[in-house]
């Protein structure tokens, strides 16, 4: 797209106003017809003659031919021995054709450089085989990028893109925590998120894990208030979030925001003939699980496991027999 430059005080212009006096508007509305045509068409400021006849503008043939002379008379367009219209000082105030293609051709060319940049070097390099570590950028698809642009319409496919892995020692920064408490989510829930999907395949495309995680916060609420309710109501726990269980919760929303028996705690209950499902809404009523972290609470749990297996009594709450308390 080029432009046809004019200067805002051009009408204040002696010449204009000649022209304006002698030609009316229409003098106005031609030449702006001229000038419009002559830039689109990049001819540096001349109108052939087949052009200048046809040429929308003033209607009524003595408004037309008035019009034209009033901007000959100003000496704002020359006619030409071949009939052609040349536009006074055009070059003085818009680019040259020659310039203009020049301009087209550098953005072309630094619009394909960027997208070769994007797609075959840097941050979108697809990461090794075994490589978990986290991209920064995800590499673009045709089927899932949000361009609208079709800038792989007619080249090569691209490479598939790659899936993220998030790493086994990764922590939420505090700002991810924050956007979970302001989305209405506890940090308990974003820790068992962060927890399940340690060392797992993400899948998609995603800048980040913060990002991945920020996705899933809408989610992660949502459960966290199923689990409390199902908690009140002494609900049956869903299956168990250890090594090697999937929850299929998990698997949908990323997040588990209440306690869940690990395999580990199953596996002692079944050894010892213990119903597991009692010790957990007792111990869910009880609330100790909310006031520790996930990892501290599996432990205890498993502490009360063996405690009730030992005396045959589960205490959900308080000190256990042969405890150690502080200052002691």
């Amino acid at each position: 797209m080029s432009w046809f430059r004019v200067d805002d005080d051009m009408l204040d212009h002696p010449k204009w106003i000649q022209a304006l006096r002698d030609g009316g508007d229409a003098a106005l509305h031609l030449w702006m017809r001229l000038g419009t045509w002559s830039s689109r068409h990049l001819t540096d400021g001349v109108i052939p003659p087949h052009v200048a006849d046809v040429l929308p503008g003033p209607r009524g043939g003595k408004t037309r031919a008035r019009a034209y002379r009033a901007l000959a008379d100003a000496s704002l367009i020359h006619r030409q021995s071949d009939g052609s219209i040349t536009l006074h000082d055009y070059l003085d105030f818009n680019p040259s054709r020659d310039s203009v293609l020049a301009g087209r051709q550098r953005k072309t060319k630094n619009k394909q450089d960027q997208r070769d940049r994007e797609t075959v070097t840097g941050d979108n390099a697809a990461p090794e085989p075994g490589d978990r570590s986290v991209p920064s950028r995800p590499v673009p698809s045709p089927q899932n990028s949000h361009s609208t642009s079709g800038r792989f319409k007619g080249g090569p496919d691209p490479e598939p893109a790659a899936l993220m892995w998030l790493p086994e020692a990764y922590t939420p920064p505090e700002s991810l925590y924050a956007s979970a408490i302001l989305a209405g989510c506890t940090r308990a829930g974003l820790d068992e998120a962060v927890k399940y999907w340690r060392g797992r395949k993400l899948g998609g495309e995603w800048r980040s894990a913060e990002a991945f995680f920020e996705g899933k916060l809408g989610a992660i609420r949502i459960r966290e208030e199923k689990t409390r309710a199902a908690a009140r109501d002494g609900a049956r726990p869903g299956p168990g979030h250890g090594s090697g269980s999937r929850d299929p919760d998990l698997d949908t929303t990323g997040a588990a925001t209440a306690f869940r028996p690990t395999g580990d705690h199953r596996k002692f209950c079944e050894q010892h003939k213990l119903d597991i499902d009692v010790a957990v809404r007792a111990y869910v009523a009880g609330g100790e699980h909310e006031q520790v972290g996930f990892a501290q609470s599996d432990k205890r749990f498993m502490a009360r496991l063996k405690c009730w297996a030992h005396t045959g009594v589960f205490l959900a709450t308080g000190p256990l027999p042969g405890a150690k308390r502080k200052g002691t």
